[in-house]
């Protein structure tokens, strides 16, 4: 059981103790106007009370009335009342040897050094508890048995005595919030300037779990704004070290309930609330370690939710005696900070300043200089302003200056000044008003400014202008070095500012002035219109602030710039990574075609190795044949020939060119050999059995035809037969004019008509497409006939172009090919090496050095001299099939 006292000249200090397990107490401070009656007023009717006329006859023998309340020179106290029937007794039980240290961890009378027996601290504690409360009985009005709830014996006493609640925790805990809203409701009745909460050791706890709960969030602006702050003496935060100890005989915690009812572990963020309460925690130099160890914990868990607390030691004193002698510290220092205000914040009295004001001219005055504030102007509390009212009257009122024998003109008198000057700052909405227009305020906004002095200029001025803010607390400049997030919240929050700044302070003319109803309505009107049109220059003159500030500020230039820099980054970064992606493929293209190469130039070196193989293999047997037809022919022309009579030369010198021509090597060797031995015999044989393979290939040939021609017969009615010479200009005609060619079976046709010797036979395009296509399907392409004419194809077209002329002479004949005696190649080109040909006309152009001799190694299988050759055939083909294309359209024309 624990009494605190607490005292005040300008207040009053309301002191309310709760009994618990270990004696404790919990507090509620008071500050109001002094009356000079030292009587409260009513009280609200939440209950019935009793009331008494003088000092509160009770016993004070034991701890009957151990809730106490006292006020050293002017006060009151309201102590909460719980009525229970009987104090608890603190019964020290049987200690278990491992819980003899916890236990006297939380036994604070053991920690005393002021009495060698524990009993003895308590005794005398509650010895000066009861004095305490029978002084103040008897020199303050109290009235008792006030309900501030609804369960029985949920009473509270102005002055006056309880007892030990016959409650759980949870009921106790849950009965000091509604006492406390109670005592909110109370000190705003009694128009109290501030507020204290105090508790002692079990009262510091429920002081405490009342931080913890949602009462604080819960209250009324003004009443938060009259709490001044909680001082937590000696307190237990954390209840389970008690759990096992004889403490929680009497309250009967789990674990679970301790720690539900820990404010240790409780949450104590106050959601809603811009302000948080400051708290004071307090402990004695000879607490015990434990209640030292838990008043810290508990320090540094306010400081984590951005509590202002502050831990304060006592020197010399224990667990009992801390309250009184903290409260007169406490008192002391009020006392002196009260002091030192009057003789600061008001500005000296100047009578001649006072009396050059015009009563008439009230409304342009300074309100602030009137009452002495213009050292504070708007940063004056509405306290502030009620004490320089009242010095103000005291030096001068009318009836005091009368009294002095100073003259009086009560219809132009400067009190009139002080008085309106009370009337606009003494009322809070005519202070706003008059707050808005304020005089001394400068409305300029600064211009060009260096960045040397850019924060300095602007950061006094945003911190002037940011009293207008609707939302607190306005975001400051900050520095050069403020990071982005900074500086893009402040510009944020100016660039949505709201202000409450208005103007009714400068209406023209007063609505209580109208005449009528209607005359009210007109200049409200009007007012409402000049107002607006003030709010609106006024929020254009806050966006030209913040405008110009961020123009030249130097951070948002750097931001820009940095912005930029970063983009221009980026781009540059996309662009190396396009580049080198590129560079990349571009590599791995070059690496595959490089590798292509290789493979082809492989391919190729192979393949030329194997055609220069084979080539070589030609050329060997080439010129083993060669030397074998020499061979032969030497032979038998050494042998005359084997001719008997002169008219067998000229035969058997043809029939030497037949043989040669169709005999192969083994048949040339086996020849010699043959005509070695028997000579004449074997050769004539050779002869016949050469005109024999030629003849039988003619007649092979003519059977084709033959057959070629019944059919087209049978199959389209009875067609003139397609001669050799016509199947030869088929051949020819195809090759000239391929697929692709303009009109090209008429083409063909008119070819073939034209270089047809016998001329009796016409053939149309049809004809020539159906044979063409029998051709095609019988493989004739394939036949003696088509070698014969492509191995004679450049001598026939030598003989169509040079000119006729008769030689009356006997025709030579040639004992080897005129072609291969030129180093003309005899083997007729493939549709491959004609494509390798073309190519190679295509990439070496006539301006090429050495041209022919690079086309000739692009066709392996070909001479330098076949290329020529081969070129000169396409030039002469190119040319004769556009005149053949020229003779049908004119032939076309002329039908």
């Amino acid at each position: 059981m624990e009494v605190n006292l607490w005292s005040s000249k300008v207040g009053m200090i309301v002191a309310l103790a709760a009994v618990g397990f270990t004696g404790g107490a919990w507090l509620l401070k008071y500050t109001r106007e002094v009356r000079g009656d030292n009587t409260l007023p009513a009280l609200p009717d939440l209950g019935q009370s009793g009331k008494g006329d003088g000092p509160h006859e009770q016993s004070s023998q034991s701890l009957e009335d151990p809730w106490s309340i006292i006020s050293r020179d002017l006060g009151a106290g309201i102590r909460l009342y719980e009525s229970s029937n009987h104090i608890m007794s603190i019964h020290h039980q049987a200690i278990k040897a491992e819980y003899q240290e916890l236990e006297l961890q939380y036994s604070p009378s053991h920690w005393s050094n002021r009495f060698s027996d524990p009993s003895e601290v308590i005794n005398h504690h509650c010895q000066v508890v009861t004095a305490a409360s029978e002084s103040v009985k008897s020199k303050v009005p109290y009235e008792t048995e006030i309900s501030y709830g609804q369960r029985q014996g949920q009473k509270l006493d102005v002055f006056g005595g309880t007892r030990l609640p016959n409650l759980k925790l949870e009921t106790i805990v849950e009965e000091i919030e509604e006492a406390a809203a109670y005592i909110m409701k109370y000190a705003i009745k009694l128009g109290s300037r501030r507020v204290v909460f105090g508790g002692h050791s079990a009262g510091a706890h429920l002081l405490a779990m009342l931080l913890s709960s949602v009462w604080y969030s819960k209250l009324h602006d003004d009443q938060r704004k009259l709490i001044n702050g909680f001082i937590l003496f000696s307190g237990v935060f954390d209840l389970k070290p008690i759990v096992n100890t004889y403490i929680n005989d009497a309250l009967s915690l789990s674990q679970s309930d301790a720690r539900l009812f820990s404010p240790m572990f409780l949450d104590i963020k106050q959601s809603g609330c811009e302000k948080l309460p400051k708290i004071l925690v307090v402990v004695g130099q000879y607490d015990s370690p434990a209640f030292q160890e838990q008043s810290k914990q508990y320090v540094q868990k306010l400081q984590h939710e951005n509590y202002e607390v502050r831990l304060l030691t006592i020197p010399d004193v224990d667990h009992f005696d801390i309250p009184g002698v903290t409260t007169d510290v406490l008192t002391l220092q009020e006392d002196d900070v009260l002091e030192d205000e009057k003789s600061s914040i008001f500005d000296e009295d100047n009578v001649s300043f006072l009396r050059s004001l015009d009563p008439k001219e009230w409304k342009d005055q300074d309100h602030y200089a009137v009452l002495g504030l213009s050292k504070l102007r708007h940063k004056a509390t509405d306290d502030d302003i009620k004490r320089a009212y009242r010095i103000k009257v005291l030096h001068h009122h009318p009836d005091k200056r009368k009294g002095k024998g100073e003259e009086i003109r009560p219809d132009d008198d400067y009190f009139t000044c002080i008085t309106k000057a009370w009337e606009v700052l003494g009322n809070p909405r005519n202070r706003r008003s008059y707050d808005s227009i304020d005089p001394l305020f400068d409305d300029s906004i600064p211009t060009a400014s260096k960045k040397s002095t850019f924060f300095e200029t602007f950061g006094k001025t945003f911190e002037e202008n940011a009293r207008w803010s609707e939302r607190q607390p306005v975001p400051k400049l900050g520095g050069a070095l403020s990071p982005r997030e900074q500086v893009d919240r402040f510009y944020s929050f100016w660039y949505n500012f709201e202000s409450w700044r208005e103007y009714s302070y400068l209406d023209e003319e007063e609505t209580e002035k109208g005449q009528s109803r209607e005359e009210r309505r007109w200049i409200e009107k009007q007012n409402k219109v000049t107002r607006a049109r003030r709010k609106k220059e006024e929020m254009a003159r806050i966006r030209t602030l913040v405008d110009t500030a961020y123009e030249l500020d130097p951070r948002v230039l750097k931001f820009k710039q940095d912005e930029k820099d970063r983009k221009l980054a980026m781009k540059q970064a996309k662009k190396d990574a396009i580049r080198a992606r590129f560079e990349e493929e571009e590599r791995k293209v070059q690496e595959a075609e490089e590798a292509a190469r290789k493979l082809k130039e492989q391919a190729d070196a192979e393949e030329k190795a194997k055609q220069d193989a084979l080539k070589a293999e030609r050329e060997a047997q080439k010129k083993a044949l060669k030397k074998e037809k020499t061979n032969l022919r030497k032979l038998v022309k050494a042998n005359n020939y084997y001719v008997t009579t002169d008219s067998e030369l000229i035969k058997h010198m043809e029939s030497l060119e037949k043989i040669c021509e169709s005999m192969d090597i083994d048949g040339i060797i086996k020849l010699v050999s043959d005509l070695s031995l028997n000579g004449r015999e074997d050769y004539i044989k050779a002869i016949t059995e050469a005109e024999q393979r030629i003849e039988q290939e003619r007649q092979e040939l003519m059977e084709v035809a033959k057959r070629s021609s019944s059919n087209q017969g049978q199959g389209k009615g009875n067609l003139a037969p397609w001669s050799s010479e016509q199947l030869q200009l088929l051949i020819k005609a195809v090759n000239i004019y391929p697929a692709g060619t303009s009109q090209r079976w008429d083409v063909v046709a008119n070819f073939i008509n034209q270089h047809n010797a016998s001329g009796n036979v016409t053939r149309s395009a049809k004809e020539v497409l159906a044979k063409a296509k029998n051709l095609k399907s019988s493989d004739y392409s394939k036949n003696v006939l088509k070698v014969a004419a492509n191995e004679k194809a450049y001598d026939n077209f030598e003989k169509e172009h040079k000119s006729n002329v008769d030689i009356d002479a006997t025709t030579s004949q040639r004992f080897d090919n005129p072609a291969e005696q030129q180093g003309f190649s005899t083997t007729p080109w493939t549709a491959k090496e004609q494509q390798l040909l073309e190519q190679a006309l295509k990439t070496y152009p006539a301006s090429t050095a050495e041209r022919w001799d690079k086309i000739a190694e692009c066709v392996p299988s070909r001479s330098k001299k076949d290329c020529i050759k081969r070129y000169k055939e396409l030039v002469e083909l190119v040319k004769a099939k556009k005149a053949a294309q020229a003779a049908t359209t004119a032939a076309n024309k002329t039908k």
